[in-house]
């Protein structure tokens, strides 16, 4: 599953710069998607595993080598492909980060798109906008089908993924 960009967002979550963001939560509760009780899941090339966990409405985010508090859910947008939102809490206040994962079960592997946002954001489009001016790399989703729309286009493009993640486990 696509669960493991959410590790991406999360070690993204320290600075929130170059991330694609939201001011409130994009993925209510009722449209959320639960494909396992259970994902344990390492970057490709590491050994340091990652546990997701339902636990009522969003899955819990236990990476083995970090206490977190932070939450994923998980939007199915098409065969294989989600979006993952992650809220965490920091200086008491709630962020909410994103990725668009592509699952390929078959050969236990999750690819995550346009969770890091860079120079070729710069001018995102309808329903995407800078946060911040004096941040360009940071994007605000003001519409989900917009982001949605925008990490398809790049993929068909032939963008390569921020990130590729190993299934270790399933549950």
């Amino acid at each position: 599953m696509q669960l493991h960009a959410a590790m991406v967002l999360a070690l993204a979550g320290a600075s929130l710069a170059g991330c694609f963001v939201s001011k409130s939560p994009l993925v209510e509760d009722d449209k959320a998607a639960f494909p396992y009780d259970k994902i344990v899941y390492a970057e490709q090339g590491s050994n340091d595993t990652t546990t997701l966990t339902r636990q009522g409405s969003a899955y819990l985010l236990q990476p083995k080598s970090a206490d977190s508090d932070g939450h994923i859910r998980f939007l199915k947008v098409g065969d294989d492909l989600y979006v993952a939102q992650l809220d965490f809490v920091e200086n008491d206040q709630v962020h909410y980060l994103y990725g668009f994962l592509k699952v390929d079960l078959p050969g236990k592997t999750v690819a995550s798109y346009k969770s890091m946002a860079g120079g070729a954001d710069a001018t995102p489009g309808p329903g995407l906008s800078h946060c911040d001016e004096q941040d360009l790399e940071q994007v605000c989703i003001e519409a989900l089908d917009a982001y949605v729309d925008y990490a398809r286009k790049a993929i068909d493009g032939g963008a390569k993924p921020d990130t590729v993640y190993r299934i270790v486990s399933v549950e």
